[in-house]
């Protein structure tokens, strides 16, 4: 059987729920937990030069700023960089620090590549993470594997960014990936739940290179916090490791932040499954767009999903505000153009405009 470790990633994934406004103690208890948990790899937040910040947050100006919150040295601990929040130059060294979670899009993975040499010189590890995988072609998923083989990388992951992945999918990169990826690369899964197929989709992927020896990083976070349907869940995926892996994770750690922590917030800000962000999945694209549609509060799903389908290719994946207004404006002028020319038909309606259409028999 594969060797599976797990990424909890509540800390950083998770601030999209509440702008990352961990405290520094809720923090330092959280990790403090997760490590009880015997969870190998945690993730403490983005860095982010402009955004970052140093206190009761886990958006960092820089890496010193973990000293904050980080006490217990018995974990791997990251962070995530998007490429282009942050001159690698200026990043300054921190031993507690194991690696970097290197994030880009599909016009950018060049610049990873270099940045991820520079990183890897400083003495860190570098995960490898292209957002949006599915929507690499084979060969230019092939391309930029055999250059990210030139280098030392720690880990190459599938990143499900939309949530918009089924198991075939799944089963279909992770061949072509541990087939073509250097020998002692590990390779990690990033799924959102979008379809409710996060879980499943984790599973999927260790089954299907069970006969590989190569390692594998499942992404999680505690409740599966995340933004919109949020992530696979820690307790669950952990769960299932110790039933069908003989791990040794101590479940109880995980409801413990649960109950102290998790559970609160989702009581203020929810997340999970609804209508617009399957949506989103269907049509691969940025949760953002059906997050503002819903946001309206006056469309139903059938005129979301009417929207979105509409979206082009071009503007899928980077969510556009503007766009998506003008495409709801278009949508309405559209329905209401309808209406008024039904209400031509039936002369037995009689009809006035002041703003809004006044029917009666």
């Amino acid at each position: 059987m594969a060797n599976v470790n797990i990424l909890d990633c509540t800390l950083r994934d998770g601030g999209y729920v509440n702008n990352w406004a961990f405290s520094n103690d809720m923090s330092t208890n959280l990790i403090d937990s997760l490590v009880k948990a015997k969870i190998e790899f945690i993730e403490l937040g983005y860095i982010n030069k402009t955004n970052g910040e140093c206190k009761d947050t886990t958006m960092f100006s820089n890496l010193s700023c973990i000293e904050n919150i980080v006490t217990n040295s018995n974990a791997k601990y990251l962070v995530m960089l998007n490429v282009g929040d942050f001159d690698v130059e200026d990043m300054d060294y921190n031993p507690n620090i194991f690696g970097i979670r290197l994030a880009f899009r599909k016009d950018n993975w060049e610049q990873a590549f270099e940045d991820a040499k520079k990183i890897i010189a400083m003495g860190f590890k570098v995960f490898m993470q292209p957002m949006i995988t599915l929507s690499y072609s084979d060969k230019e998923l092939l391309e930029m594997m055999n250059e990210f083989n030139k280098i030392d990388i720690y880990a190459f992951y599938i990143v499900d960014s939309f949530g918009a992945m089924q198991s075939h999918d799944v089963s279909r990169l992770a061949l072509l990936i541990d087939n073509n990826l250097k020998k002692g690369v590990k390779l990690g899964l990033h799924a959102h739940n979008n379809l409710q197929l996060a879980y499943s989709n984790a599973v999927t992927l260790v089954q299907a290179i069970s006969d590989s020896d190569r390692e594998l990083i499942i992404d999680s976070s505690v409740l599966g916090m995340g933004r919109g349907a949020g992530n696979l869940n820690t307790e669950l995926f952990a769960d299932y490791l110790v039933k069908n892996f003989h791990k040794d994770y101590e479940i109880k750690s995980l409801l413990d932040i649960i109950d102290n922590y998790i559970s609160i917030i989702h009581k203020e800000n929810y997340w999970g499954y609804s209508a617009a962000h399957y949506i989103s999945a269907i049509y691969n694209c940025h949760p953002n767009y059906s997050t503002y549609l819903s946001g309206k509060g006056d469309i139903a799903a059938k005129d979301i999903e009417n929207i979105i389908s509409n979206i082009t290719e071009s503007k899928k994946h980077k969510f556009d505000k503007k766009y998506i207004e003008d495409l709801y404006i278009d949508h309405n002028l559209s329905k209401y153009s309808d209406y008024e020319n039904e209400l031509f038909k039936r002369p037995h309606l009689n009809f006035k405009i002041k703003g809004e259409y006044n029917c009666f028999r």
